[in-house]
């Protein structure tokens, strides 16, 4: 079943993430809270058997510069065992349809690493096309103004 996430999932998210980005990235008050209360994070989960197997989560992005919002998908992880089933395209494929519908978005954005061959035929498969944008970080600790 595919749906977006609840308090009841904190739980499992948190074990997911750890899988996903490592042990001590995030703690599980933290992820209960964001469910609660950031409304412009979209979280959903695929579930089996009522276990959560999977989850993507997108930013809707809002600015005064423009009329329409866009989200952008941050997350998309399977656990192992659940891949090549179908549960990202349908948990991406709900997200997109939950924010069209709530959120007025006007397109879909999303980073996936250079290398990651099965993760590009899925976003291609689903119309997501690279474009000339170059994603820029700065991960100083102290930021220079």
């Amino acid at each position: 079943m595919i749906r977006l996430a609840t308090p009841l999932d904190a739980q499992q998210l948190f074990l997911l993430n750890q899988e996903f980005n490592g042990i001590g990235v995030v703690t599980l008050d933290i992820i209960k809270d964001r469910i609660l209360n950031n409304k412009y994070e979209i979280i959903v989960v695929s579930e089996e058997d009522g276990v959560v197997v999977g989850f993507v989560c997108a930013q809707v992005m809002i600015s005064f510069c423009y009329s329409k919002t866009y989200a952008e998908i941050t997350e998309v992880f399977v656990t192992k065992e659940h891949r090549r089933k179908g549960h990202a395209r349908k948990m991406i494929e709900f997200m997109q349809a939950y924010c069209l519908e709530n959120y007025n978005v006007d397109n879909f954005q999303l980073f996936t690493g250079r290398n990651n061959r099965k993760a590009k035929r899925l976003y291609k498969s689903l119309g997501y096309r690279r474009d000339s944008a170059t994603m820029m970080r700065n991960s100083n600790k102290k930021i220079q103004s």
